[in-house]
């Protein structure tokens, strides 16, 4: 009987597990249905996965032939891959560019409790550490057992070191194709988990384990495409992928880890730049891309960066995608303006007494005849005659119209004109009900006389009574609620004079 042990990750990149027990041989392994609640924090789930396995290695915490660790992605039952599925989008992109090649290093820090393993007063923060034996010889044991336990398991590494502080190390991965690298470095942060775990050590991938020491974990990736390695366009090939990653360096950077800045450089020799580029003896090489960290999904990581490597820009692409655009956005009805201008009539000199309102019938320019643009202005302003200074613009007109009775006999006319202006613009500043009351009731008496009005005598002000501090309600009620007062905030100037 094998005693299987099913990995996945959840949607919080974390370890997820289940033990299976089968008679099953090894090569006859199949996917296993399992409630959602594996992948997710919520508990009552109302739908099944799939976990497919998609690599297999012997379990080296168990060392003989019957357990085995099976590394899983996972799908719907109807074959629909999951949303946090990263591997399933890696491997498109991977199947349509084949032979590229991945080497990858790990950073991480081997922590007891609070602080890093062999950590003392002494240390010094700023100082480089690396491959001290003195301090390296604390977690040392660790590392032994993690080193047998990979090699028992068939990942294989090429260098492991202790780096920059004490505790902090780093393994090195050879190149080898992108799934088989992205599948290793999983199960290489699972067996060192369970590693540490066993020693009651923390496996901190962090990519900031330190803080206020400016000294980050990363995970490197050595990314190397059929181009990059042509002997005569290598070069070129290698300059054209960092110049893309530098275009989609801001809609990246946090994405890849939270601890880097919005500048991108690249270069050959310095280790401070964003992406290095390592160039062998005939001008062909790889990049290394150090601005991902160390708790890095490789998965998501790859996808963004093989995507934005490997997409060809040129003329024909950009014409297609726009060709989508006005097709999807129905960018062939927008409508097309006259590419003639309308005609303005010529203005005839105006008589005295005839009206000057140029939207008026008697007006010699027509509405038709005004320029878009020129009607638009207008209307702009008309709106920004809101509030009090709208207020203050209409109490001058009103006035202003005063002055001009004894000059225009033949007024009727000017002063419907006048009172509907004065309407809308009220109207537009929804001002209460009685202050249109008082601005369409006639402005004079002679006024009220004209369009045939019976028109009361104007009272004095209202004398009211003192009111009796032990009673809420006045003595006496007898008040004219019809009388305007001598000074009110909406009283318009010509009612004040006719007051006095």
């Amino acid at each position: 009987m094998n005693v299987l042990e099913y990995i996945c990750l959840d949607h919080k990149n974390k370890f997820r597990s289940k033990l299976v027990l089968t008679e099953k041989s090894i090569d006859d392994i199949e996917s296993l249905i399992v409630d959602s609640s594996l992948i997710d924090n919520v508990i009552d789930s109302n739908y099944d996965i799939v976990l497919i396995p998609t690599k297999i290695v012997k379990n080296p915490f168990h060392r003989d032939d019957r357990h085995w660790l099976v590394l899983c992605e996972y799908k719907y039952p109807t074959g629909v891959s999951h949303k946090n599925n990263n591997r399933f989008k890696l491997e498109q992109i991977v199947q349509n560019n084949a032979d590229i090649h991945i080497g990858i290093t790990q950073e991480f820090v081997l922590c007891n409790k609070t602080i890093p393993l062999g950590w003392n007063d002494n240390i010094d923060i700023f100082k480089n550490y690396s491959g001290n034996l003195e301090f390296s010889q604390h977690s040392e044991p660790i590392i032994h057992e993690l080193i047998e336990a990979l090699i028992y398991s068939g990942i294989t590494i090429n260098e492991v070191t202790m780096t920059q502080i004490v505790g902090k190390w780093m393994i090195k991965m050879g190149m080898i194709n992108v799934m088989e690298a992205c599948d290793n470095l999983i199960l290489f942060r699972y067996i060192a988990q369970k590693i540490c775990f066993s020693h009651n050590i923390i496996f901190c991938l962090t990519s900031d384990p330190v803080t206020n020491s400016s000294i980050y974990s990363h995970c490197y990736f050595y990314i190397s495409t059929p181009d990059m390695r042509d002997p005569e366009h290598g070069l070129q090939s290698i300059v054209e992928a960092c110049e893309k990653l530098k275009l989609k360096h801001l809609e990246h950077h946090k994405l890849l880890s939270e601890t880097n800045g919005k500048r991108f450089t690249y270069s050959q020799s310095n280790m401070n730049n964003s992406v290095q580029v390592i160039l062998g003896e005939e001008q062909n090489g790889m990049i290394k891309e150090k601005r991902c960290g160390a708790n890095s999904d490789p998965y998501h990581v790859l996808t963004i960066l093989l995507k934005t490597i490997t997409t060809t820009y040129n003329i024909d692409t950009v014409s297609h995608d726009l060709e989508i655009l006005k097709e999807r956005f129905n960018y062939h009805r927008v409508v097309e303006f006259d590419s003639e201008k309308p005609k303005i009539q010529q203005k005839q000199p105006r008589s005295f007494g005839e009206s000057s309102n140029p939207m008026s019938e008697s007006s010699t320019l027509s509405e038709k005849s005004l320029v878009p643009e020129k009607k638009k202005e207008k209307e702009k302003e008309k709106e920004k005659k809101t509030g009090l200074t709208g207020l203050a613009s209409i109490l001058k007109l009103n006035e202003d119209s005063d002055d001009d009775d004894d000059i225009n006999e033949n007024k009727e006319e000017n002063e419907k004109n006048r009172v509907e202006r004065i309407i809308s613009s009220l109207k537009k500043m929804k001002l209460s009900h009685n202050i249109l009351q008082s601005v369409t009731a006639p402005k004079s008496v002679t006024a009220l006389k004209d369009a045939n009005i019976a028109s009361e005598p104007i009272l004095p002000p209202q004398q009211y009574e003192p009111v009796n501090p032990h009673n809420f309600l006045p003595t006496t009620h007898n008040y004219t609620p019809n009388v305007t007062p001598q000074s009110s905030l909406y009283t318009l100037p010509s009612q004040i004079n006719q007051s006095v």
